[in-house]
């Protein structure tokens, strides 16, 4: 695992030093692999117990009344956002880029950062208002304000998702 974190962080470097865009031919695919050589590292680490998998919690998981602190999120996963955001601002219109928004923002919601989480949430929302990860993240922003029971934000949220130009089809969403 070393090997690969050394690359990647050697890669990433000639990625952010990068000033032309002479030769585009292969930075999708080599932008896509960095992401997908994290996610299957994180995977690799799981299955061998070197790293915890993330549980997402919902509000109703949580003790009532008990503060919501930031946990630390773990080196590896920070790597995944960081790449996954490399790869935003590289390919801002690739079709792989709205799942790797979300990992990232669900990352940020696993480890009780509420308000980064939120932030990033509400982008895939807007930026993607059609496709599945919408719904997803859309249900994710309302744990985020029942987490802290801000019941004001949940039906302010809930109220403009559903009166906007693209209301959910899910039925669990509408109750």
């Amino acid at each position: 695992v070393g090997h690969v974190a050394a690359a990647l962080d050697l890669f990433f470097e000639i990625l952010r030093r990068r000033d032309s865009s002479i030769d585009d031919k292969f930075l999708n695919d080599a932008a896509f692999s960095t992401v997908l050589a994290l996610e299957n590292t994180i995977k690799l680490q799981e299955a061998q117990r070197k790293l915890d998998g993330m549980v997402t919690k919902r509000s109703a998981d949580r003790e009532p009344g008990k503060p919501i602190e930031p946990q630390v999120i773990p080196a590896i996963r920070k790597e995944l956002i960081e790449s996954g955001d490399l790869y935003a601002r590289l390919l801002p219109d690739a079709d792989t880029l709205p799942n790797i928004k979300y990992k990232a923002a669900e990352v940020f919601y696993n480890y009780d950062h509420l308000d980064e989480a939120r932030k990033r949430f509400l982008h895939v929302i807007e930026r993607y208002p059609n496709l599945d990860v919408a719904q997803y993240a859309s249900n994710l922003v309302i744990e985020t304000y029942l987490a802290e029971q801000d019941f004001a934000n949940v039906e302010r949220f809930a109220r403009n998702t559903l009166e906007g130009p693209n209301p959910p089809e899910d039925a669990q969403f509408r109750k």
